[in-house]
């Protein structure tokens, strides 16, 4: 068989065509799939993100999973939208309590105790103790018939024995008044069956004892200063026979002493 020139042209221009349309077919299904995949592949991308997982469990409640990937660059945009959904501390609402934290300390600093001094200048020293007299008045009369005698017995012709004299007699009338011979207090009044009348008068260490005292003028926690009238004179029982005097009898310390030593 016999191929003229003409025949052989149309068989190649049937080739070339045919292989034009080959590539056009191939660049058209390579572009398709090209696209395809970009578009599965950002879609994936976007789903992976996990701002997209906290939208999700924020709307549905569903758990976000542990194999999330670490989050991209390009999700942080999505992440501001949602830190924008969360509230925040309104600043404004929350400047009284830093005002609160920071003044406390300055009610710390407070002077408060400046309070104590004013109470310890307002306590009152303990009072001291009155001071013992150095001398005594005569409480009546200005002589004595009997003195002490210490420990040294002497007989009493009252009595008929013989006994220690633990004070001075100041002899004087009955019905004279008997006054104080030193200030203090009268720490006790009482009636003696041997002594009669009694009014003890406290000043410091001195206890002053007058026997013999009718209508006593004075009573216990009185007060008295030196020559105020606390009875007159009555009498000494033990001591009849001895005549009208007041047996002045002076302890010191507890201790009986002469009451001439402080008599003047």
């Amino acid at each position: 068989m016999k191929f003229d020139g003409k025949h052989g042209k149309n068989t190649k221009g049937f080739y070339l065509a045919l292989g034009i349309c080959l590539l056009a077919v191939g660049i058209a299904a390579w572009t398709t799939y090209d696209s395809v995949v970009n578009f599965t592949a950002r879609d994936e991308a976007l789903q992976s993100q996990p701002s997209y997982q906290a939208t999700e469990k924020t709307v549905s409640g569903v758990k976000e999973s542990s194999s999330s990937p670490i989050l991209s660059a390009e999700s942080s945009q999505p992440e501001t939208s949602q830190t924008q959904q969360k509230p925040e501390p309104d600043p404004i609402s929350s400047a009284p309590e830093k005002t609160e934290s920071s003044q406390a300390p300055v009610k710390e600093l407070e002077p408060e105790s400046e309070a104590e001094p004013v109470q310890e200048t307002a306590v009152e020293p303990e009072q001291e103790p009155d001071p013992t007299p150095e001398s005594l008045s005569y409480p009546i009369g200005k002589s004595v018939s009997q003195r002490f005698s210490g420990d040294n017995p002497v007989y009493s012709e009252t009595m008929g024995d013989w006994r220690v004299h633990s004070g001075a007699d100041i002899p004087a009338q009955a019905g004279e008044t008997v006054t104080a011979a030193c200030a203090g207090t009268v720490s006790a009044v009482s009636q003696d069956e041997l002594y009669g009348g009694c009014v003890v008068v406290t000043q410091g260490e001195l206890e002053v004892y007058y026997y013999g005292v009718d209508e006593i003028a004075v009573k216990a926690g009185d007060t008295v200063a030196q020559g105020d009238a606390i009875g007159v004179l009555g009498s000494v029982p033990c001591e009849s026979a001895d005549g009208d005097h007041l047996h002045f009898a002076v302890k010191r310390a507890g201790a009986w002493i002469d009451p001439l030593e402080l008599l003047s």
